[in-house]
């Protein structure tokens, strides 16, 4: 509505429960450049008990994609157990693509550096690839031209819903997620975003603060084979350690480090 129509100056909003207020849900969305692999990614929904019973799960349950995996646990928070999960379920997919390497882009949050995680990964065949840490926004493709997009889709999708009934049951939401992780992520080229984040591709397609600084610096020196554990260290948040052995299996033999630790945040 216009901001004329406003009564008393304040946004018309929906009465909502407090109790449907609370509890947090993750969705796990996952993107890839390549458009015949997007189709075959899991994306997973994870909630706890009472955001997510089990009647809910069983009421839409058909509807769902088999892409779309919910999970009803404790926390709707990803953590260790559950990332070693997730990507056991990415793992699948690629068994029968062995031409595929599939490289796993995550940032540095504390359950995405779990030794189970690095272990799984490497077992699985996966190639995990931390961004550094205040560098999401610049280098991470969902962060830079994904999750803005699908929040908007899943606001549409609500407003649609709104339209034709009186209210947007837990049903309702579940479905719209269900679309988001089918319709939405595959509805769109996702290479675009990667070639902007300078994951793939030269440098032609980089944007914004990449480009400057691509620009600034046009000889890149290449990386060590080996990263010491003051590089590793530079790229961890403050108060963040990972196994330096789970990180570097093949290259570690007899090395004193066993833990590195984040002591500064890269710009």
């Amino acid at each position: 509505m216009k901001r004329s129509r406003w009564k008393g100056g304040v946004a018309p909003r929906a009465p909502v429960p407090a109790s449907r207020r609370r509890g947090a849900v993750t969705f796990g969305a996952l993107v890839t450049h390549r458009t015949d692999l997007q189709p075959l990614l899991p994306q997973v929904v994870i909630g706890n008990k009472h955001v997510l019973p089990q009647a809910l799960c069983a009421e839409v349950k058909e509807a769902v994609s088999p892409v779309v995996h919910v999970w009803a646990e404790k926390s709707g928070w990803m953590c260790e157990r559950l990332l070693v999960k997730y990507l056991a379920l990415v793992a699948d997919v690629f068994d029968s693509r062995p031409a595929c390497q599939p490289i796993v882009l995550l940032d540095c949050a504390p359950a995405h550096l779990g030794e189970a995680v690095l272990r799984v990964a490497q077992e699985r065949g996966l190639y995990i690839c931390f961004v550094p840490a205040g560098c999401t926004a610049q280098v991470q493709p969902v962060d830079v031209g994904c999750f803005s997009p699908l929040k908007a889709f899943l606001k549409r999708e609500a407003r649609d819903v709104l339209a034709r009934k009186a209210s947007f049951t837990k049903p309702d939401w579940l479905l719209a997620i269900n679309k988001a992780a089918t319709e939405f992520l595959r509805g769109r080229r996702w290479a675009p975003v990667f070639h902007q984040c300078g994951v793939i591709g030269d440098r032609t397609g980089l944007k914004g603060f990449l480009s400057t600084m691509a620009a600034k610096y046009k000889e890149v020196e290449p990386a060590p084979v080996m990263p010491s554990p003051s590089i590793i260290s530079a790229l961890l948040p403050r108060n963040r350690s990972i196994s330096y052995k789970d990180l570097l299996p093949e290259q570690f033999a007899e090395a004193s480090v066993r833990h590195v630790s984040g002591n500064l945040l890269c710009p």
